[in-house]
């Protein structure tokens, strides 16, 4: 149980508890530092309150029972590798509020079969989505403008991309291993 006035959880407070199941967060937490769930395989949904600003890099890394994530309104960014590893996680939603999504994100979730990006996000880093295998299609909305190296390096059963219109290049290793079957490149891209 966490109390109601708590504003921050610090850099991995709660790392390596094996078997904590759940957390409340309340609604005033601003603040979750990095590594804070590492490696708490228990863990199954994180719900975060809407008046968290700041969510550290590898916050819930490797928290395999993860199934249900739902990101806050007031965040702007999803930091490097806050949900890598997180090998039960089937389906995710990015609200248009974040502008960023760091490096790793979301690597080798190899359950992941559903992402929806929303319109609002600019930058997906990279290898965000490397090694996320059962991820069959994705559709970048039209305000992604750069996308890191090696994004989705390995996603083997990736066969639809529908990239933004806005976007400038196509990374080195972007789609490595992909087997596409339909990818359009917008005119925006120069390189």
């Amino acid at each position: 149980i966490v109390p109601d006035n708590l504003e921050q959880i610090g850099e991995e407070a709660f790392k390596s508890c094996y078997v904590l199941e759940e957390v409340s967060y309340p609604d005033g937490l601003k603040t979750i530092g990095k590594g804070a769930f590492e490696d708490c395989w228990a863990i199954k949904e994180v719900i975060m309150p809407d008046s968290l600003e700041t969510l550290g890099e590898n916050a819930f890394t490797r928290c395999t029972a993860l199934v249900n994530v739902e990101i806050s309104k007031g965040l702007k960014e999803l930091s490097d590798a806050v949900f890598s590893y997180c090998t039960a996680l089937e389906r995710i939603v990015v609200p248009g509020n974040i502008e960023k999504i760091g490096s790793s994100v979301w690597q080798s979730n190899d359950q992941l079969r559903e992402v929806i990006l929303q319109d609002g996000v600019k930058t997906i880093g990279g290898a965000a989505f490397l090694r996320c295998g059962e991820l069959e299609e994705i559709s970048l909305p039209d305000s992604v403008i750069t996308l890191g190296a090696a994004v989705f390096r390995n996603c083997s059963m990736l066969r639809k991309v529908k990239l933004s219109s806005n976007l400038q290049a196509i990374p080195e290793n972007a789609f490595y291993e992909c087997y596409l079957r339909e990818l359009e490149l917008p005119e925006s891209v120069t390189r």
